[in-house]
């Protein structure tokens, strides 16, 4: 969560934030999942600030191919 807090730190110092873009699970360095409040933490902070939030999800998006 510190990392959210921070995104939402910079946004308000930068004001010149267009995108918040997010892997929502990574793969390539491990799988890591975020607690489950983050990516709603994401989204409000992107709303109150007129940003874009992109969520790029690709390795819990392919399913398996078969």
């Amino acid at each position: 969560m510190a990392c959210a807090n921070y995104v939402d730190y910079v946004i308000k110092n930068e004001k010149n934030v267009a995108a918040i873009l997010v892997e929502p699970i990574t793969g390539t360095n491990g799988v890591v999942v975020p607690p489950k409040e983050y990516l709603p933490t994401l989204k409000r902070i992107a709303e109150e600030n007129d940003v874009l939030f992109i969520a790029d999800e690709v390795m819990t998006g392919w399913g398996p191919c078969r």
